[in-house]
């Protein structure tokens, strides 16, 4: 026998052994908030289906005018909508990540695990409850971190003890929904003071984000692998948990800062540029020799947003072009692999209340003549509406209604945002293109006595 055959036969005979793991298909989801995009509008930049999308409440949601008692259920024409998972319009079965991270802060001081009462856990197991749709919650997650109303110098075993109720409450009204436990990245070896135990998690997850402190620079290799590499091995594989990487990206700094541990006023030096930072970051995380290194990993969310930190610092993949076409070739890579899971087109997802069914647009049709051409029925109305809606650019929002008091609604719901929230681009046009779609329907409406096609922008 030839010996170039011998790495070849002993790669086939690792892969067959009983013990090897194999990996599921990773779902690739993302966290956007307070930015132009909808599910719908990111699946269309993108070119894919994604396969669940992050977002974050509270509940309690927020404090009563005078500050002295909570408020559970969200406010209503809540700026950030991703909160209600009922307006997603996405049209697909993705799953919702959903972080519940306490930041409510009482006019006497109480905060954190303190408002965490019996009445405001079974108002949460009750809201996962009515969504339509794979649901996971990352509750209190980054319990080390300082930065949270729950971390240090809370003690561990007060996190553990609300943790423990908060997982029996939740199965209670909600059974099938995954909780996580994730930690930041830096969570001490062997530090098991905030674990609840394997019988009270479903998922481990941790944050794992790159940045420089003043310097664009070549990420080390092994930063990603070095990050996760002790969650996942303490506590992943040691209780055989699925793990997910929570948050992640790379984090690209513009201006000045201040550096985070001498405080003196930094101007951000670069030695690659915002395409080569991202490309390494990625590039590592959505390959198949990660995924193979660490085949409990089901899931990576990427953090697609830019803000202001020590230092600005652009986190997307979505915004600049080049970044853009660079992580969709990663991604491409990996999927032409059958490495990649999809969401898959259904209608009436959302939550029990919702009555919407939301549509799909062509990316390549958008991309290449600036036109959306829509179908999408609803079974509970007798009209149909049919519209070609010129796109002015790519970052076409989708938004499926049944009828024209919904998308009255909708318009009504575009002006709040735009009242409440200066980090909305987009809000003008999309409220025209609301104004377009009802006047269009009016002129274009014809009883077909089953189906009503949806309009889309």
């Amino acid at each position: 026998m030839s010996t170039a055959l011998l790495p070849l036969l002993a790669l086939l005979a690792h892969a067959q052994k009983p013990d090897a793991p194999a990996s599921k298909p990773l779902t690739l989801g993302v966290w956007f908030w307070y930015t132009e995009h909808s599910p719908a509008s990111w699946n269309t930049v993108m070119e894919r289906k994604y396969p669940a999308f992050q977002t974050d409440f509270n509940i309690p949601d927020r404090v009563s005018p005078d500050g002295n008692s909570v408020i559970f259920d969200m406010a209503e024409n809540d700026p950030n909508f991703m909160k209600d998972v009922k307006l997603w319009d996405d049209g697909t079965d993705a799953a919702a990540f959903i972080t519940d991270a306490k930041d409510v802060i009482l006019a006497n001081g109480t905060q954190g695990l303190d408002l965490v009462t019996d009445e405001a856990l079974e108002h949460l197991g009750q809201r996962l409850a009515k969504i339509k749709r794979e649901v996971y919650l990352r509750w209190c997650p980054e319990q080390n971190g300082n930065w949270m109303a729950y971390g240090p110098p809370t003690p561990g075993s007060y996190y553990v003890s609300v943790w423990k109720r908060m997982y029996t409450t939740v199965k209670k009204y909600a059974p099938s929904v995954k909780v996580v436990w994730s930690p930041n990245y830096d969570l001490p070896p062997r530090d098991t003071s905030t674990w609840p135990g394997p019988e009270f998690v479903d998922m481990v997850g941790t944050s794992v984000y790159y940045k420089g402190f003043g310097k664009n620079e070549r990420m080390p290799a092994r930063y990603i692998d070095d990050s996760i590499s002790n969650i996942y091995n303490e506590y992943s594989v040691k209780y055989n948990k699925p793990f997910v990487i929570s948050e992640s990206s790379g984090a690209w700094e513009s201006g000045t800062g201040t550096s985070d541990k001498t405080g003196e006023k930094l101007t951000i030096k670069s030695t690659v540029d915002q395409v080569t930072f991202q490309k390494l970051f990625w590039d590592r995380m959505l390959s198949t020799e990660f995924l193979d290194t660490y085949p409990l990993l089901e899931a990576v969310y990427l953090f697609d947003m830019a803000k202001q930190e020590e230092f600005f610092r652009d986190f997307r993949v979505s915004a600049d072009p080049a970044v853009r076409k660079n992580f969709q070739a990663a991604v491409d890579a990996l999927d032409a692999k059958g490495r990649m899971k999809w969401a898959n087109a259904v209608a009436n997802v959302t939550s029990t209340a919702s009555t919407t069914s939301a549509v799909e647009t062509s990316a390549a049709t958008v991309a290449a003549t600036g036109v959306a051409s829509v179908s999408s029925t609803k079974t509970s109305s007798g009209f149909s509406l049919s519209l070609n809606a010129v796109a002015q650019n790519k970052n076409v929002i989708q938004l499926g209604f049944p009828d024209l008091l919904e998308g009255l609604e909708q318009l009504s719901f575009s002006h709040a945002r735009a009242a409440t929230s200066p980090l909305i681009g987009h809000d003008k046009q999309w409220q025209w293109c609301i104004i377009i779609r009802l006047i269009a329907a009016m002129l274009t409406m014809t009883y077909q006595g089953a189906n009503t096609t949806a309009p889309t922008c």
